[in-house]
């Protein structure tokens, strides 16, 4: 069938059927149709066909009232305006199907393919071109029922002003896959989707714009649109590659979005949008390679929300290009999973919330800035925000670029595995400027910064920083200090924080006018610690709280203040400051004042330094300690449970002392610490290093010293610690302490009194000898000794002089304590013999106990054995022995008050002591045999007892308590005569705690153990009236072992080990009385000398402090007669009952003399 050319319109109606093959349809006119399908169920199959028209309105191929038209291959185009579409599909039902084939429209207006009120146009493989303004390449419109338009593997070019390629609308469905979309125009978008119930689908597709103003997808006024795996290119200004307006929702998947141009945004939501994207490139660059300028990569505004998933990357180049862009209240962009920011240019932002925007970046997330002044996360203006939560990495490249800033109110949480790294100088890491902005980090923040200036974490104007728990802050670059608070009253607040700065004047904190509050943090400063006041100012407040946690400097000071009149630095908890060039705290500049409070076992090690006309005051308390020296402090004040160990010479101007200052030890020199103003003495002590050599010059004084060129207060105790030999400082010989003996401890320029200084527990013990510090007053001090600010001998020199004390002959004081701080005065006789009172070295409280322990340990054994009739009593009283009463049971109580003289010399430190026993002894016999001839007796018993002795010396009051421990073995043959012998073997224990005025309780504790042997005879004379006379005999040896001990002051203390025979001779004389029940009554009378051998016994004392060591004597036992008066009576034929009382006398110049008694009860069965 040949080819029909047809120049009218071609028209298939009332359910007609009409096909073309291979012809020409040619159509002029307005309102009219090239080839046209009316009605239901009409068909028009056209192949190959080629349609032209020319009018107003009047489309090359139309479908209406569901009319149908197939076209396959040939062409379509209009050369008329409004309307003048390639293809119509109006109306419900109405369809057009078109595969091969091409469209082409050249008017205002006209589209290349239109679905309108319920009609449907599908396409395959189809060419669109539309030219004129306004065209568009495809359009379905839903306005009066659901249009649909369906295109695949096809193109569509347009090149008329504010054309597009695919324009949905009021509900219409628009389907483009595997295609390309091109326009060129200003205005001219690639598609278009627009009103509720409109939808837009695009996959696979190439869509490219290249005129100013030309968005690749517009979306907007409820519309959905869904885009899969599409490549978005725009080149022109201000051209986005996706926008969606007002409450649309728009989810892409895969594929990519380039900008090219100033001002364009790859993806943007605005006014209640909805846009979720995943596996997405965005990138933003310039025309022709030029920097674009504002050229966003993600923009949500007016309330938009965003989405970014996984797989995703925003790449911007471009001046004040912005990654990710959240402006105003309720605008949200957030990210999930490996989603990618990276921006190039200057003044760009990687993420900027802005108005109240709020940008939500999640595990994976990362951004990247490349650029000065470029953020990297930036919020701005009150309400903004931006959170990170799981690991989210920023990480800037530019000067001033940095990683973190929060301005005129913004607010940003930087969540656990968040890091931050900036490299550039004056980059931050972390900036929060301005009233009202936070930076606030949680969990395990890496913060790092490479470049000269580039703070880790700054705030300030205002600016607040929230760094908690595992945040941690590192700088590389100089003066990169860590932590900055800066004016306004900024603040930072870091618990639980590592700081470490490692460039050159790098600090780890620095404050001007500001407020750092550090908790259980780590700071590091290459430089300084920490920086007061950074701005240089002087009328300005820093407070620095610390609690917990260390400072550090490495090369610096590590609190260095430069400014600032009221620096305040808090320090608790067990905190710890130190300084890497040992000056812990320094104050460079006149005028500038800082005050340092430390409570709660701080530890400060360095020395502390003010410039003159610089304030530096301490405060230690609660058990806090600084390690150093302090140059030209202020006010000074310890608490009772703190210290300060002085490491070299120092100087304060007030100094107010509860606690401990301690010298170190002389490294070789000894050290002196000068308080310019006042001292107030509250009980402190003061640890001083001294030679104890013979003093007298200043020259051959080595020691520690304290000079007060102010007034004096209080009481301050002075502990002295060192070595030397104990040399006597009474170097003329005359047995006066003077004002130029000893050696100079403390000296005061103003006002004092002989208390203000004391030694701490009353005097020094090196080895056994006492030395006492000797206050001397204004005029009686020594001029050539005065080392204290000023000249002559109008100031107070306390001195440490030896402890010397008359012969208290005639009368001696009972317990003599000599005031350890006597003010001397002339002695009567200079050369301290001839007409003078005879003087001898002091030893210390405790001697006298140790050399009197032997003497009454011997004293109180002899008593606890005793004599047979003090364990048994009278045995003599003829009572039977009853058949089968072969075992007894007997327990006696026993004591005595003694005063002990010994032969010991004054010179020979020879001490009297009272001694009072109590104790009680338990025993039995556990075989006793006999008859008429004779009885055997065999037992055993314990005693324990105590026994209290108080030494009488002048040389201070000491008190022993010993607590005696013994068992024994027992063995008595008595004969019908009489005649008896009685053994005893006991092995003895004695615990010994020595007391003292000045040390209090257990001043010493001894360990003695030994044994005792005892045999003993007696035979009585029995005369008319039953009257007898027994006279007795005892021998007793004993043996004593003391383990060496140390005491409170330090004093190995070696008894010897002692040993003595005692022995006893005397007679009872004894009547028995028989009552009229039975009861046999023996009262008796006795007489005794006791006698001993030699009993001194020695006791080594030394000093490994002081490398001085002694041997001194004790008294001997010595002799004494004994009186005394007792009566035994058998209650029953069983149980006998006895007791005693006895008065004994010293014979000779040693021995004990007092009373003594005895009760006992013995029980046969």
């Amino acid at each position: 069938m040949s080819a029909t050319d047809y120049t009218q319109p071609v028209v298939v109606a009332g359910g007609q059927n009409l096909a073309l093959n291979n012809d020409t349809v040619t159509v002029s006119g307005d309102g009219l149709a090239g080839l046209a399908s009316f009605d239901a169920g009409s068909l028009f199959a056209v192949n190959n066909v080629t349609v032209s028209t020319n009018g107003e309105g009047t489309p090359g191929v139309l479908a209406l009232d569901g009319g149908y038209v197939s076209f396959l291959g040939g062409s379509i185009s209009t050369a008329g305006i409004n309307g003048a579409d390639a293809v119509l599909a109006l109306g419900s039902g109405s369809r057009i199907d078109a595969r091969a084939t091409s469209f082409a429209t050249i008017g205002d207006m006209s589209y290349g393919a239109s679905a309108m009120d319920g009609a449907t146009v599908t396409l395959d493989n189809v060419g669109v071109s539309t030219s004129g303004a306004g065209g568009v390449g495809l359009f379905s419109d839903g306005a009066n029922g659901r249009s649909s338009l369906t295109a695949s593997n096809s193109s569509i070019n347009t090149s008329g002003l504010h054309g597009a390629g695919l324009l949905a609308t009021k509900g219409g469905s628009l389907s483009f896959n595997d295609g390309r979309i091109v326009t060129a125009g200003t205005g001219a978008h690639g598609a278009i989707a627009d009103g509720t119930g409109t939808t837009l689908f695009l996959s696979n597709n190439s869509l490219h714009t290249s005129g100013e103003q030309a968005y690749g997808v517009e979306v907007s006024n409820g519309a959905i649109f869904n885009s899969a795996g599409n490549s978005i290119v725009t080149d022109g200004v201000n051209s986005y590659g996706v926008v969606a307006f007002q409450n649309v929702n728009v989810n892409l998947s895969g594929g990519s979005i380039n900008t090219n141009g100033q001002g364009s945004i790859g993806l943007a939501g605005y006014q209640g949008a909805a846009v979720n994207v995943a596996n997405l490139s965005v990138q933003t660059t310039g025309e022709d390679g030029a920097t674009g300028v504002g050229a966003y990569g993600v923009d949500a505004e007016a309330g938009g929300r965003i989405t970014l998933g996984d797989h995703t990357s925003v790449t911007t180049t471009g001046t004040s290009a912005v990654g990710l862009f959240a402006l105003d209240s309720g605008s949200q962009v957030m990210t999930n999973g490996a989603v990618q920011i990276n921006t190039e240019g200057g003044h760009a932002h990687g993420a900027l919330a802005q108005n109240g925007g709020v940008l939500a970046l999640g595990q994976g997330a990362g951004i990247e800035t490349a650029g000065a002044n470029a953020e990297g996360l930036f919020a701005l203006n009150s309400g903004s925000q931006i959170r990170t939560n799981g690991s989210v990495g920023v990480s800037t490249t530019g000067a001033s670029a940095h990683g973190v800033l929060a301005q005129d109110g913004g607010v940003i949480l930087l969540g656990e595995g968040a890091a931050v790294g900036t490299t550039g100088s004056s980059a931050m890491g972390l900036f929060a400027m301005d009233s009202g902005s936070q930076i606030t980090t949680s969990g395990k923040v890496q913060v790092s910064t490479t470049g000269d200036s580039a703070y880790g974490a700054l705030a300030q104007g205002g600016g607040i920083l929230a760094l908690e728990q595992g945040t941690t802050i590192a700088t590389s670059g100089n003066s990169a200090s860590g932590v900055v608070a800066l004016n306004n009253g900024s603040q930072v607040n870091a618990t639980g924080v590592a700081v470490t700065t490692s460039g050159v004047q790098a600090d780890g904190v620095a404050l001007g006018n500001a407020t750092v509050n550090l908790t259980d943090s780590i700071v590091t400063g290459q430089r300084y610690g920490v920086l007061l006041s950074w701005d240089g100012s002087t009328p300005v407040t820093n407070t620095l709280n610390v609690s917990g946690g260390t400072i550090t400097s490495v090369t610096g000071d590590a609190i260095h203040v430069a400014a600032g009149d009221n620096n305040i630095v808090n320090v608790s908890e067990s905190a710890v400051i130190s300084a890497g060039n040992g000056t812990l705290l320094n104050v460079v500049a006149p005028g500038a004042a800082v005050s340092l409070f430390a409570s709660g076992n701080v530890a400060l090690d360095g020395d502390i330094a003010a410039v003159k006309g610089g304030v530096a005051n301490v405060s230690l308390a609660q058990a806090s300690t600084l390690n150093g020296a302090m140059h030209n402090a202020s006010t000074v004040s310890l608490d009772g449970s703190s210290r300060w160990n002085v490491t070299a010479s120092s100087d304060v101007k007030q100094l107010d002392l509860a606690g401990t200052i301690a010298f170190a030890a002389p490294s070789p020199t000894y050290k002196s610490l000068v308080v310019h103003g006042d001292l107030v003495g509250n009980g402190g002590t003061i640890v001083m290093n001294t030679v104890l050599n013979d003093g007298g010059p200043l020259s051959n004084q080595l020691t520690d010293r304290v000079l007060v060129e102010g007034n004096a207060s209080g009481t301050t105790y002075l502990s002295v610690m060192g070595n030397g030999s104990g040399a006597s400082t009474d170097t003329n010989n005359n047995g006066v302490r003077e004002a130029n003996e000893g050696i100079s401890l403390a000296q005061v320029a103003g006002t004092s009194s002989a208390t203000a200084f004391v030694l701490a527990g009353g005097y020094v013990a090196v080895g056994p000898w006492r030395y006492d510090l000797v206050s001397y007053q204004p005029g009686s001090s020594d001029t050539s000794q005065r080392v204290v600010a000023g000249a002559g001998n109008g100031y107070w020199d306390y001195r440490l002089q030896n402890a010397v004390v008359p012969n208290p002959t005639p009368t001696p004081d009972p317990t003599p304590d000599p005031d350890p701080t006597p003010t001397p005065t002339p002695s009567p006789d200079p050369s301290g013999n001839g007409g003078g009172v005879p003087v001898r070295p002091v030893v210390v409280p405790q001697v006298p106990a140790y050399l009197s322990a032997s003497t009454a340990m011997l004293s109180y054994g002899m008593r606890s054995v005793g004599s047979l009739h003090d364990r048994l009593g009278e045995l003599h009283q003829g009572e039977p022995l009853e058949a089968g009463n072969s075992d007894e049971f007997y327990a006696r109580t026993f004591g005595g008050n003694y005063q002990y003289h010994t032969d010991r010399s004054f010179g020979e430190y020879g001490y009297d002591f009272n001694q009072n026993d109590r104790a009680i002894q338990i025993g039995g016999t556990w075989l006793k045999t006999g008859d008429d001839a004779s009885t055997f007796r065999l037992g055993a018993y314990v005693s324990t007892g105590t026994s209290h002795i108080t030494p009488k010396a002048v040389d201070g009051t000491s008190d022993m308590r010993m607590s005696a421990n013994s068992v024994a073995a027992t063995g008595t043959y008595m004969m019908g005569n009489g005649f008896y012998v009685d053994g005893v073997v006991a092995r003895n224990y004695y615990s010994t705690r020595v007391d003292t005025a000045y040390r209090g309780y257990d001043m010493a504790k001894m360990k003695t153990h030994g044994w005792t042997y005892s045999l003993e005879s007696g035979y009585p004379f029995v005369f008319g009236n039953d009257l007898r006379v027994e006279p007795q005999a005892q021998v007793v040896y004993q043996s004593l072992r003391t383990n060496s001990f140390h005491d409170a002051d330090g004093l190995l203390v070696s008894p010897e080990n002692a040993g003595a025979w005692q022995g006893r001779v005397g007679a009872n004389l004894t009547k028995t009385f028989v009552t009229a029940s039975g009861q046999r009554w023996t009262p008796w009378v006795r007489a005794n000398y006791l006698w001993s051998s030699s009993t001194r016994s020695n006791v080594g004392v030394s000093s490994d402090e002081w490398g001085v060591s002694s041997t001194l004597a004790g008294g001997s036992w010595g002799q004494a007669w004994q009186v005394g008066a007792g009566v035994t009576g058998t209650l029953t034929s069983a149980i006998s009952v006895y007791g005693s009382g006895d008065y004994q006398g010293r014979v000779g110049s040693a021995g004990e003399q007092g009373w003594s008694a005895n009760l006992g009860m013995r029980w046969q069965f």
